[in-house]
């Protein structure tokens, strides 16, 4: 009960500060998320829900090249849209949205799997009151599935998804957003990102990032401030010294 209180007491202090227009600057008050490859581990099933909901309205087989040339690492729109381009079909696009999210829901009700480290890390980081986004390019209720799922969802107070920007990453749309919702500068916070698209999207909106290498080699996310090959309560303490 203390923890709960103390940490509703450092919330409703920021909250009262960024209503009146003030952000956090200098040391480090608030880490954004990426979810799917840092929080969890499920690019099968978002594989696997395409394929489902490709075979089901075209009767085409998704190969695992297309996966990645065409969806992987892409919005769910932008990812329908290049498939859809290419292969000159016409179909419409909000309907294989809500197709492949049931799909994704229904797969995923079993099958995640939470990367080792992240409890203890959203666990320490919420307890020294830094605040927590989820910025994905995943749809909403794909994001709150994994949250609820995972048991983390207390811990986030901003999710911005697919349907809150209009640029995916490489872009930094998703990451300002979740600045100006928490009220904290781009000083003030750090990334983590598990891809290079992502790595650029945090350091073109200024923030500094830490990368893990679960999907992408740790040469790939060189860009990164910090490379590590897991993340743990001591990435706190790495985030911290360098912030």
């Amino acid at each position: 009960m203390a923890r709960s209180w103390l940490r509703a007491c450092l919330v409703a202090a920021r909250s009262a500060i960024s209503s009146a227009g003030f952000c956090y600057h200098g040391a480090m008050k608030a880490i954004l998320f990426d979810m799917n490859g840092v929080i969890v581990d499920d690019e099968a099933l978002h594989e696997s829900a395409f394929r489902q909901v490709i075979a089901d309205q075209t009767g085409q087989q998704l190969s695992a090249e297309e996966y990645r040339r065409y969806f992987a690492g892409k919005t769910d729109r932008d990812g329908f849209v290049a498939y859809l381009g290419a292969n000159r079909l016409d179909l419409p696009v909000p309907d294989l949205l809500a197709q492949k999210a049931k799909a994704y829901r229904r797969l995923a009700s079993d099958n995640l799997v939470i990367y080792e480290g992240v409890q203890e890390l959203v666990e320490a980081a919420y307890d020294r009151g830094i605040q927590l986004a989820l910025v994905t390019s995943s749809l909403m209720v794909e994001a709150e599935t994994v949250l609820r799922e995972l048991q983390l969802s207390d811990y986030f107070e901003v999710i911005i998804s697919a349907e809150d920007i209009t640029r995916g990453k490489p872009d930094p749309e998703g990451y300002q957003k979740a600045l100006e919702l928490l009220g904290v500068a781009p000083d003030a916070a750090v990334v983590i990102e598990d891809a290079p698209s992502g790595v650029t999207a945090a350091r073109s909106a200024g923030v500094k990032c830490l990368a893990v290498a679960n999907t992408h080699d740790a040469a790939q996310l060189a860009d990164a401030d910090w490379v590590v090959g897991e993340i743990g309560r001591q990435t706190l303490d790495l985030m911290e010294a360098g912030s």
